[in-house]
């Protein structure tokens, strides 16, 4: 089974002599933890900018040796030669084989462990330091999701390789022959008799490229009936096996997470409920808090949770009463307005009022938003 691009990449990069696992394994941990990483990629050079703080950012690279000509042209030939690797490309699709038939063909389409290098201008000892080592995960993603990311690496970018695949394809299908070739020269006519003019080949999309110019002019199929509303949310699979091990998630994590998205688009379809798709952290927390509490995944959403159980609950009230603007009602220091020994009312940002009654001992939202301060 071909492992994926990524893992590959990893295995490399874990052989390399000149990294130490150490520092590599500082890389790891901050690129799974720190969300300011963002990778850019050119020909040869891939680099993030790490942010340590509001004004420290340190520019991390790793750099290594691009295809030249001859190599790219063995690992395009190996892609043009297949229909459905070809029309895989539209979808910004490799499959990991590729990697075994470009070694046979004698080009490593990913680079050497003696071919990588590392930068980074905190000039921290370490080999790399852990900006750089956090670059080589961040690249292992990077390659998974898109392996375009890979090839650009390597020396040509997605609109090159499509271009280049295209042309060969092109040449395969239509090649040009000699007789045709030596009557335009002005050869001999007569021996050589003009064959009957054929029709122009018929574009074959399902394994051919198309331009995109001529994608946009066709008139789109109609769209098929909707099918019926189930009356629950889909059943979610579990994953038969385990994630990779270097995966940022596991399997009860995953299973969490669709089986919370499957309900939310059930919901939507329904009722006519809000996504709630653009929530902030604390704002997503306490929305599955909402949903959970009295039942069996409140242990493990509260054991979770930075919050300890009694303010998870409070930001559970907030949300049933005034969802993502409950919840940033608790987070500001807003004014607050007593009305009787079990009744408070709270200020927001945009001073809009929200009512907090005292329920065994813990002030609990009840109501809200008022435009206007209410009196009881």
């Amino acid at each position: 089974m071909s492992r994926s691009w990524g893992a590959t990449w990893l295995d490399i990069v874990d052989r390399s002599k000149a990294f130490v696992a150490e520092d590599l394994a500082r890389g790891e941990a901050y690129a799974r933890h720190d969300w300011q990483l963002d990778l850019d990629l050119e020909p040869g050079r891939a680099f993030a900018v790490a942010r340590s703080g509001p004004r420290v950012s340190h520019l991390a690279e790793v750099r290594a040796r691009q295809l030249s000509t001859e190599e790219w042209d063995r690992v395009l030939s190996l892609i043009a030669s297949s229909a459905a690797r070809t029309a895989a490309l539209l979808d910004r699709s490799l499959d990991e084989a590729l990697l075994d038939e470009a070694s046979s063909a004698g080009v490593n389409l990913l680079p050497e462990p003696s071919e990588i290098t590392t930068a980074c201008s905190c000039n921290t000892p370490g080999s790399p330091c852990k900006h750089a080592a956090a670059v080589l995960y961040i690249m292992a993603d990077s390659f998974d999701e898109d392996p375009f990311d890979l090839l650009e690496f390597r020396g040509l970018d997605g609109h090159a390789v499509i271009e280049r695949v295209n042309a060969m394809r092109a040449a395969n299908d239509n090649p040009e022959s000699e007789d045709a070739t030596a009557s335009a020269d002005g050869s001999d006519s007569e021996s050589n008799p003009p064959e009957t003019e054929s029709p122009a080949p018929q574009t074959d999309v399902s394994t051919s490229m198309m331009p995109g110019e001529l994608a946009w002019k066709r008139e789109p199929s109609p769209l098929p009936e909707a099918l019926p509303v189930p009356s629950e949310p889909t059943t979610i699979v579990p994953w038969a096996s385990s994630p990779p091990p270097r995966s940022p998630f596991t399997a009860a994590g995953l299973l969490t997470i669709t089986a919370d998205a499957a309900a939310r688009a059930h919901n939507m379809l329904t009722a006519g409920g809000s996504p709630s798709l653009h929530l902030d952290r604390h704002a997503d927390l306490a929305r599955r808090a909402a949903e959970a509490e009295d039942t069996n995944r409140w242990p493990s959403i509260s054991s979770a949770s930075p919050f300890s159980s009694q303010e998870l609950r409070a930001r559970a009230a907030a949300w049933r009463v005034a969802g993502s603007q409950g919840v940033a009602a608790l987070d500001f220091d807003g004014e607050i307005r007593r009305i009787d020994d079990s009744t408070r009312i709270r200020s927001d940002a945009h001073k809009r009022w929200f009512r907090f009654e005292k329920i065994s001992g813990r002030w609990v939202m009840t109501s809200g938003p008022y435009d206007e301060p209410p009196d009881r």
